[in-house]
């Protein structure tokens, strides 16, 4: 994603085969739930959110058709990109508590995103008892495990401490530090995902995969204990 430009291109196999498994009944999302003890400040929410990830091509372009037919569908840039489509800002409803939120974040994993809008959106939940909630979904076509917990890793870094007050610094490093932990969990799961579609696709590759683990189950069982 990093370094893409802001142009028309297509989407990869891989992509491809996310979109088109999205299903009513099976969205092809990643959702990310991270918990904070204090609330979050919306405005600085909004400027992480412009500074480091507006400038990855991915979460300013929606998904557009193919040029020819029985083509694959293609990155093109939203000429209508708002922010404000994106990012909302709710309270959760009385009494605020973990079924509450669970109840919310429920509804919001069952609803598909606005294909006619960039595939990703950001719910900042005011009321969770003393705190707040971030909640993201993204596609994951948007990008796999290596290339989202790349991202993830890159909003750890400091941005312009000029902009930022002493508060805002740890507020960034303490939601960038969440970000990044769950950025390993999303990796190691589209790698299992990817290698399901490999043996899918490559029945050579499954057999392959198949010996690995006999192997690998054979040497365990013959270590010493």
């Amino acid at each position: 994603m990093k370094g893409e430009e802001h142009s028309t291109r297509p989407l990869s196999k891989i992509d491809t085969a996310w979109l088109r498994m999205d299903e009513p009944t099976n969205r092809m999302m990643i959702t990310i739930v991270l918990m904070f003890d204090e609330p979050l400040e919306h405005d600085h929410v909004r400027a992480t959110i412009e500074h480091w990830l507006l400038r990855h091509s991915r979460f300013v372009q929606r998904v557009g058709g193919p040029l020819l037919p029985f083509g694959s569908p293609r990155w093109e840039t939203d000429p209508h990109f708002d922010l404000r489509a994106h990012l909302h800002r709710v309270a959760l409803p009385a009494p605020g508590d973990q079924k509450a939120l669970q109840d919310l974040v429920s509804d919001l994993m069952s609803t598909s995103l606005d294909h006619e809008k960039p595939l990703w959106q950001v719910h900042v939940v005011e009321g969770v008892g003393s705190g707040s909630a971030f909640v993201m979904r993204l596609h994951h076509c948007i990008g796999d495990g290596v290339s989202l917990a790349e991202l993830f890793r890159e909003i750890t870094e400091d941005g312009p401490a000029e902009h930022r007050s002493p508060h805002h610094r740890d507020e960034h490093k303490h939601l960038a530090g969440r970000i990044t932990a769950l950025g390993n969990v999303v990796h190691a799961a589209s790698e299992v995902v990817k290698r399901a579609v490999d043996a899918w696709n490559e029945p050579e590759h499954a057999r392959h995969l198949a010996h690995q683990g006999a192997a690998a189950a054979s040497a365990h069982a013959s270590s010493p204990k």
